[in-house]
């Protein structure tokens, strides 16, 4: 870990558990950690209570992960299905 002085920086953190520091931020609100943007330091309790409850929540999110791929991939395929239009420009 990249603890200085015991403290470690939100995406830091987000980096670490491979999520968006968005989702930490959100997750750091729930357990009424105080925290003001990705720049802010969290100390060795707090990053621990964090990954905690990633730890907990880790079959819920991989789940909610895969029904999101799916949703993904249909809307790539329609893309490709869709016909190109070329139009030509006069000199």
């Amino acid at each position: 870990m990249n603890f200085i002085l015991g403290k470690l920086k939100v995406h830091e953190l987000a980096k670490e558990l491979g999520v968006p520091s968005k989702e930490v931020l959100e997750k750091a609100k729930e357990l009424k950690i105080e925290v003001a943007s990705h720049l802010s330091n969290l100390e060795e309790e707090q990053v621990s209570m964090i990954k905690k409850a990633y730890s907990n929540n880790a079959g819920a999110n991989k789940t909610e992960k895969k029904a999101n791929a799916t949703s993904a991939d249909k809307k790539v395929e329609k893309r490709q299905k869709r016909k190109m239009i070329l139009r030509k420009t006069s000199k």
